[in-house]
Parts: C-alpha cells; structure tokens; sequence
C-alpha cells in the first residue's frame, strides 16, 4: 500500500492569511473611528450676560428686600458679553448674539427647579437652575445657584454648571432694573488618549494572531 501527502503552496496560506488581516484590520479600525465619532461630550465654558432690556421684581412688595422672582420683558432681552468659551464660543454663543431670560421665581425655587432661566439661539443653550442662594440689600438682590445646561447640538450632552445672577437699583424710586449673569460648566476631562491605546493594542494583537497563522502554515 502506498500514501501520498501533497502539502498546499505556502504562498497560497500567506495569501489568504494576508487576507485575513487586511480585513479584520479594516473592520477593526472603521469599528474604532466609529466609536470616537459616536462619543458624546459634556458641554463645557463660560458664558456671560447682561441686560438691554431692564426686569421688573415680583412678589413680596416689590422692593429688594421682599421680592421672590423676576419679570422679564418679551423676546431678546440681554446680549451675550465678550469672552464666551468652549462649546459656547465653538457654537457662535458670541458678542454681540441675543439672549431670552424667562421669568422665574426664587424664593422659594419651583419644584423642579427654574426651566429654563435662559435660552440663546445659537448652539441651541438652555439653562435650568435646580438650586439657589439669595443674597439682599435694599439695592440689589445676588442669586448663586447650580444647575443643567443643555443644547440640541448633537454630541453635546447635559452638563452641571454654576450660575450666577445681580440685580442692581433703587426700588424705592425705580420699577425697573438692569442685570447681568454667569455661567460656568466645568471643563471636560480628556481620556489622555485610552480609546487611541486600546484601539492600536487590538490591531497589534490582531497581527501577532496573524503572524502565529503564516508560521503555522
């Protein structure tokens, strides 16, 4: 009785294993690029206002000292102040753009919160105020606050974020009153490049499988 063995080309195995990588590599990284465009990120900068049109104090006896909220005038009623940055200045939230407070009470806050407090146009902003401190003379009420800011850019995510609002007057003389306001979310905090790490330590391992495959072959 007689056996043959007949051993396929290595040329042909190194083609098909090359193959194999060129593919899986593809896969992979379009994978990863995937992922990183798809990632959303909080938003994050400051932004500051302040008034074209004045308020008017609410409640209590409409003096600084007893008043619980704000009535703002209809439509745009502050512009936005030099020195926007981050997502708002990415967005155009810019000197000289416009922006709508609503009016809102807070002695005591609304359950939930002040929704919205203020929108801008640009970037689609909108911020919330979940909590507040309330500062009074007889010339001017400081609120200080925390809450949400949102936008309807895609990839930009909710974000805590600090606020501040002054107003400033004489109510025993004057109804109406001037104000400006802060906005502060934090910064984000960079991943130093892991998603760029594990994506190169899966090509890496891909081609050292591929390498074990040839040296089979």
């Amino acid at each position: 009785m007689r056996c043959s063995f007949t051993q396929k080309p290595v040329e042909q195995n190194e083609n098909k294993s090359m193959q194999m990588i060129k593919t899986l590599g593809l896969t992979l990284a379009a994978a990863g690029m995937m992922a990183i465009t798809a990632q959303a990120v909080p938003i994050a900068g400051n932004l500051s206002f302040g008034s074209f049109n004045p308020l008017s104090l609410t409640g209590g006896a409409g003096t600084f000292l007893t008043a619980t909220g704000f009535d703002f005038p209809a439509g745009d009623n502050a512009i936005i102040n030099l020195g926007s940055t981050g997502d708002f200045l990415a967005q155009g939230a810019v000197f000289p753009a416009l922006a709508q407070f609503h009016d809102f009470t807070f002695a005591p806050l609304p359950v939930g919160g002040a929704d919205p407090v203020w929108t801008v146009s640009a970037g689609g902003f909108s911020f919330a105020l979940h909590s507040v401190t309330v500062s009074r003379t007889a010339t001017s009420i400081s609120l200080t606050g925390v809450g949400i800011v949102s936008s309807t850019v895609g990839g930009l995510d909710d974000n805590s974020g600090d606020f501040q609002f002054t107003v400033q007057g004489n109510s025993a003389v004057e109804t109406i009153f001037s104000f400006s306001a802060d906005n502060h979310s934090p910064s984000r905090t960079p991943d130093g490049g892991s998603t760029l790490i594990l994506l190169g330590s899966s090509i890496a391992g891909l081609f050292c499988i591929a390498r074990k495959s040839l040296r089979i072959a």
